[in-house]
């Protein structure tokens, strides 16, 4: 699910889309000039607003899911959240005995205690460990597509494959010519019925 966001990193965008449809969340604020506190992740396009509205379940749900399920918090590149007056700068220990979004963060001072959104910020560039994770899944691309060139090399320097393709060659064309009599012989006998037809009226 796609959410206007404005001008904002691709690893921003492609999280914020990924969290909005996996929490089915259709309204959400991105980069902005104006409406924030003094230095606000907003104005450099590094913060998204989820709105929830009154579904605290729900915004419950999407700060749970970036603080306690393992590696999510990297893998979305977080800096912080705020959600329903408390501020959570790191993710819970691993494993989380204890889900209690209560017992985590600490209390937020701020002039809006984001009842109706979950607000979060991102890192000013992409965790390394993702960008690193990214350029093996490049490399492992490259080599898979070597590998199979190299394959196709092995395979036509083995003496025994030529003559395997000779007899598929020479199979493939005496099927084409017979598909050809065929046809032929079926337009001959089509002609010579007419001619017969005709000479009969």
């Amino acid at each position: 699910m796609a959410i206007a966001l404005g001008d904002v990193p691709d690893y921003v965008k492609a999280s914020a889309d990924s969290l909005a449809s996996q929490f089915d969340i259709t309204d959400a604020g991105g980069r902005a000039t104006s409406g924030h506190i003094p230095d606000s992740d907003h104005y450099t396009g590094h913060a998204v607003d989820f709105m929830v509205y009154s579904d605290r379940a729900k915004g419950n749900a999407l700060a749970s899911y970036l603080l306690f399920t393992p590696n999510r918090w990297q893998q979305n590149s977080v800096k912080y959240i705020i959600w329903y007056g408390r501020y959570y700068d790191k993710p819970a220990p691993v494993p989380a005995t204890d889900t209690d979004l209560s017992h985590y963060g600490d209390v937020y001072v701020g002039p809006s205690p984001h009842r109706d959104h979950v607000h979060v910020s991102y890192q000013s560039s992409q965790d390394p460990s993702q960008v690193t994770t990214s350029i093996a899944g490049d490399v492992a691309g490259v080599a898979d597509t070597v590998g199979s060139i190299i394959g196709v090399f092995t395979f036509l320097a083995d003496s025994k494959n030529w003559m395997r393709i000779a007899w598929f060659t020479l199979g493939a064309a005496l099927l084409t010519v017979g598909l050809f009599r065929i046809d032929a012989v079926k337009q001959g006998v089509s002609t010579v019925a007419k001619g017969v037809t005709n000479a009969g009226n």
